[in-house]
Parts: structure tokens; sequence; C-alpha cells
């Protein structure tokens, strides 16, 4: 369609010349291919007719029209698309061409071509190679948004997402009302731009008039309340894998709970060709965040070949016969986890300045012991570990962690028997100096985070059989908030130590090698039959699991098996709820109770070392894991 203003010229003049200097009738229908608002995309079509010997000039004259706009970065998506098979109903091009003379300027006269020559046609220059310079790549977000959200961003007329347009400089591309996403009753608006600041400012706008104008940004989900959000969005299903691999980060950073559909539209088709839905739910104040980190995963794939196509089509109209999307299977559930999500934020956003602290007391009683505070945890010697965690029992840490497991079992045990949650237990193997860092030398750190996570903690005075470790056994009536303990000691281990490595001495800066006591059968759990279930875990978020051979009995009819997870510290902790899955699964079936109450440490198992009988493991090894 840029074309054709361009041939058409100011007030019709381009076109004269190109009537008089060719001697052809050019005419330009005036309809918009497809009928409604123009864009990028739209086309016109162009009839030329008049004399062969004036044909070759009339279509060097359109190229050369043409040829400016190659540069443009709609152009390849427009080259490689067409409307040929499409039926608009009521359109009809060039049904006012007609009569040879309507419409056409005056002909030059054009010599008849000679009979023996051949036809003859004028020379034009053309250049010996067309040189189109380099374009930025353009880079989309999709929404899905219901009939009235879709109203609240165009305005009348259209006039509020042309205003968009012009003061954000983003295209913004709404699908037709009768137009939704497969599976749904939504309507797509797509946000393109050359760079992520202008595709972000364009849907923040648009998202904004949403608000503005009905009060909520729900995309469709009539039961948002005031004050929360939902954002639906359609990503490439390689981002949507990317997604997924790192929920609990995108949690983190958003404070909003997250859920990618598993479902690929279209069905079956391969990941370079479908798209998925991913859905951001919780504060309002959320939604700034998720918006940012669609777009830094958007950005991440934008150079893949595929990526260009995706960009400029859309899903929207296609017809799938019986096909619908459960986007909205597991809303309950979400809106239940965003409470937890805020309690995670928080006490994540706590522990960065608990951790400052304990950084400067840690700096100043090693000043006192007479040790370097400029060397790392994990390289002073066992003997200066060993009497740094004697001083800190000393003042008090170990009456305060240690407590009293027959009190915190029978808490445990009347909250289960209410009948409101599940106790869920893991216990952990840590080297003295670990559990050095993590007690912190006012004994506060860890009472600090049993307070902000709602869990019990228990560390053992012995070591665990078959290891030189401390047992630290974590406690608490839901898996999100054992989950969560566990990120804080994670975190503090590796920001005070370096690394976490379990008494293992090869571990890389910011890795892991957690070692971890589950019940039998939730470690078998974790393996799944055929080891299938292992392997899905280690393959999405990148860690190495392997699971002791050896049953440890762990009280009366019960057994336990220790686990070790490698990887970095991030994976590691990605890795985390998928374990704690299992172990809620086991949980439901029987009571943890007795077995967290249990403790083998201090009990001589004679021939027994852990991960001994079998190195190689379980699931595939990551780079960053120098384990065995």
């Amino acid at each position: 369609a840029q074309t054709a203003k361009m041939i058409i010229g100011v007030e019709g003049a381009s076109v004269k010349q190109m009537r008089q200097e060719t001697g052809m009738h050019v005419h330009v229908d005036s309809k918009i291919v497809p009928p409604g608002p123009t864009n990028e995309m739209s086309e016109q079509g162009v009839c030329v007719e008049g004399p062969l010997s004036g044909l070759h000039l009339a279509v060097m004259t359109i190229l050369a029209h043409m040829i400016p706009l190659t540069g443009e970065l709609w152009f390849p998506a427009w080259a490689a698309m067409s409307y040929a098979g499409n039926d608009f109903i009521g359109l009809t091009l060039f049904e006012h061409v007609g009569g040879k003379a309507k419409g056409k300027g005056k002909p030059t006269v054009v010599p008849p071509p000679s009979p023996c020559s051949g036809l003859e046609v004028p020379h034009i220059a053309m250049p010996s190679r067309l040189v189109i310079p380099p374009r930025p790549t353009r880079l989309a977000i999709k929404i899905l948004i219901a009939k009235p959200e879709a109203s609240a961003i165009l305005g009348r007329g259209g006039d509020r997402i042309r205003a968009i347009e012009k003061l954000t400089g983003a295209l913004m591309q709404m699908s037709q009302k009768d137009q939704f996403f497969p599976g749904t009753n939504l309507q797509e608006l797509r946000v393109s731009g050359t760079s992520e600041e202008i595709i972000l400012a364009g849907v923040q706008y648009a998202l904004g008039q949403i608000t503005d104008q009905i009060g909520v940004l729900a995309c469709g989900d009539e039961k948002i309340e005031q004050g929360e959000a939902r954002i639906r969005t359609v990503v490439p299903t390689h981002v949507a894998n990317l997604m997924q691999a790192s929920v609990q980060d995108l949690i983190l950073t958003t404070g909003m709970q997250v859920h990618v559909d598993p479902t690929c539209v279209p069905p079956g088709a391969q990941p370079h060709h479908s798209e998925q839905v991913v859905s951001f739910t919780g504060p309002l104040e959320g939604a700034v965040a998720a918006l940012q980190t669609i777009a830094t995963h958007i950005v991440r794939v934008c150079r893949e070949p595929w990526f260009e196509h995706w960009v400029f089509n859309s899903s929207c109209g296609v017809e799938i016969p019986g096909f619908v999307l459960p986007m909205d299977r597991n809303v309950a559930s979400q809106r239940a986890m965003c409470k937890v999500t805020q309690s995670l934020i928080t006490s994540v956003q706590a522990l960065g300045d608990q951790l400052q602290h304990l950084r400067s007391r840690l700096v100043e009683r090693m000043t006192t012991l007479g040790i370097n505070p400029n060397v790392d945890a994990s390289e002073l010697s066992q003997a200066e570990m060993n009497l740094q965690y004697a001083i800190a029992l000393q003042a008090g840490a170990h009456q305060s962690l240690v407590g009293n497991a027959m009190v915190a079992s029978t808490a445990a045990a009347a909250a289960a028997g209410a009948g409101n949650n599940v106790l869920i237990a893991v216990k952990l193997l840590m080297s003295v100096p670990e559990a050095t860092a993590l007690i912190g030398l006012d004994a506060t750190t860890l009472q600090q985070i049993q307070g902000n996570t709602s869990t019990s903690m228990r560390l053992s005075e012995a070591i665990y059989p078959g290891t030189e470790l401390l047992e630290l056994t974590i406690q608490g009536m839901a898996k999100e908030a054992v989950f969560l303990a566990l990120m804080h000691v994670t975190t503090v281990v590796v920001d005070l130590c370096g690394s976490m490595g379990s008494g293992d001495d090869h571990c890389d800066k910011g890795c892991l090698r957690m070692k971890l006591i589950l019940p039998a059968k939730a470690a078998a759990s974790v393996i799944g039959v055929g080891g299938q279930s292992v392997k899905h875990i280690t393959t999405q978020c990148n860690v190495r699991i392997q699971v002791d051979h050896t049953p440890i009995p762990a009280g009366p009819g019960g057994s336990e098996q220790a686990l070790l997870l490698a990887g970095t510290l991030t994976a590691c902790q990605n890795t985390l709820p998928h374990i704690l899955e299992h172990v809620g699964l086991i949980a439901t079936e029987k009571d943890l109770v007795a077995w967290a109450a249990h403790t083998n440490t201090g009990t001589p198992i004679p021939g027994l070392i852990l991960f001994a009988g079998n190195p190689t493991g379980k699931g595939r090894k990551p780079k960053h894991d120098r384990g065995p």
C-alpha cells in the first residue's frame, strides 16, 4: 500500500508522469487488502494497460518506487506472505477500470516495433547489484484480551491505539473482533517494534487504558479482583520452554504466580511453528516486572530463523474443530499460591539485609580470632572452622538450634491432625564450616529463617553415619514453606562460603552439591519407573541427581536414603520444588511426623560410606558440577 501511494504521488503527479512516459493507462485501485485500517502489511492493486512497448518501462518505474521500501523492517515479511486464497466478502478489485480513455493521461507517441528487429524497449540503467542496508530485528509481545478490553485500547474509531503508536513508536495490531485465539474467546493485541524499550512502552500504555477504562487488568478472567492482575501472553514454544525451566526465578522476579500452559497451538506442530500461552497472576504492581520478563525472554530468541515469521503472523481466526484451550484449569491454586509468593519475596528481600549484617559480624569475629577475613570460609582450616563452631555454640546457638525434637514433632502432629495441612520434612547434610556460616555468630540467622518461613529446624550435634556431616532437619506444614527455608539456607551458605559442597572439596564457586536425606519411598519416586522422572528433572533443570543405593533404617518400619543434587545455585534451587513434590506425595500417603523426629546421627553403621557404591549416579552431569 505504501508503494501505491508513491506511484500516485502528491495530487496524482507521479502517476500522471508515469502515464505520459510509458504511454500506458495506470490505475491504482483505492480498495485496501485486507479491508480495514491500513498497516504495513496492507496491499493495493495496480492495473497497467496499453501498448506492449511501454510495459517494460512501466514495470521498471513501479520497481523504482518499491526499491526504497526494501530496507523497511516489514518488507521481508510482506514479500514472504500472500493473501491469495482468502475470501473477503464484498471485495471486488478493479471494478471501476473500463474504457480506453477513462483515467488516462495523454499518451506520448511510441513508434511501433520493427518486425525484423523484435521488440525494442527503452534502456534503463539499473544498479548491477541491489544493496539493502542491514535492518534491525523486529521484536513483538502478544497479549490475549477480552472484547471490552480491546475496545478500551482501540478507543473511538481507533483513536487511542493510534495515539499510543505515535507516542511510543510501536506498531499496534489488534485482531478482528470476531477473530479469536484458538480455543478461546479472546482477541490478540500484537505490539511490535525495533527495541525492547519500544514494545514495553507500547504494551504498558495499552494495558494502562484497560485499568483506566475498566478498573481491573483481567485479560478475560472475570474473577480477578481490584488490586490484582492477570496477564495472558502468547509466546513461541521455545520461549515457553525457557520460562518453564525458570518458573521459580520468574516468581521471585515478578512477585506473581506463573503458569505455562502445556498446550501447543496449533496442536502437534513443531516447536518452531507453534506457540503457547503463559499467564501471570498476582498483585497489579507486579505487572510491569512480568512484561519486562516476557520481553527479556523474547530478545533471547530474536535471532532464530523462525522468529520473524512468528512476529508478523497470528493464530487468531484459525479454526481447530473441537479444540479448547484450558488456560484456567488451575486458577484457584494459582491464586492460593500468590500469598506464598508474596511471603517469599518479602523474606528474600529481608535475607539480603541479614546477609550483609552477618557478613560484617563474621569479619569482625574472624579478625578477633586472628583469622584473615579476606580468605574464603571454604579455604579455612578445619581446626579454625571447628573453633568458630564451638564459639557459636557457646554463644547460645546450640540451645536455639538443636531445640526439643519432641516439642516440634508434637506441634507438627497437632497441626496435621487438625486436617489443615500435611507435614513436609527433609534433612540436609552439612559440613561444619557450612553449619557455622548458617548459625551466625550471634545465633540469630537460623532463628530468623525459621520465623520468616514458618518452619522448624533442628541441627544435630553428632555426625550422620557414613559421612563427616551434620544433619539439619527442616519441617513445615506446606511444601512452599520448606522450599522457602531451603532457598534461605543455600543462599546464606553460598554467600558466605562461596559454594556448598557438603563435605566435597571440589565444588566450583556459586555451585552446590547438596546431600539430602529423604524417606526411601520419596527417593524412589524421584527416580521414577525406569528412571523417567529423574531424567525429566535433570534435563529440564540442568542438574545431576544421584540417589545412594543403601536404604538406612529410620525408626519402626521406615527407612531413608541419601540424594545428591549437584549444579549451580540457581539450577539446584529450581530443582527443589520438583523434589518436594515427590516428598509431598509420600507425605499424603504416610505421616512423616515420626520420620522427621527420628535421627540416625551418632549411630555407627559399619562399612557404610554414602555415594561410594554408585559414583555415576542418575541423570546427566552439568558442566558446573566438578564432583565425582
